[in-house]
């Protein structure tokens, strides 16, 4: 078998996580992993097992990860990211009305 190119290579990569992208369970698995590194929070944050002086390391380094695969994700499909996020916005205020049983005029749903 040939070598392949490194174009060919990126190509490649491009279209799985394309796919992936395509997909509301793929969407929700890349949103999972962008929530689990911690991109918009403090590298200080406090976690269970990382010493404090360790923090800014630990956390840089989750945070970067993070930042690559929003950047992937970003390059390989711009409209799947973007519906990511609708998505997610969505489901969060549904969970946030339903854990509050009032209505937005203060009366009960």
């Amino acid at each position: 078998m040939a070598k392949r190119s490194d174009k060919e290579i990126r190509d490649e990569e491009i279209l799985d996580l394309r796919s992936v992208m395509d997909l509301p369970r793929g969407r929700r698995l890349i949103r999972r992993l962008l929530s689990g590194c911690g991109i918009f929070l403090s590298v200080m944050r406090p976690r269970t097992g990382v010493r404090p002086e360790d923090l800014p390391l630990f956390n840089g380094a989750q945070r970067d990860i993070g930042l690559w695969i929003m950047d992937e994700a970003q390059t390989a499909h711009p409209v799947g990211y973007e519906k990511m996020n609708s998505e997610a916005a969505a489901q969060n205020l549904m969970e946030r009305e339903s854990d509050n049983p009032h209505t937005s005029d203060g009366r009960l749903s």
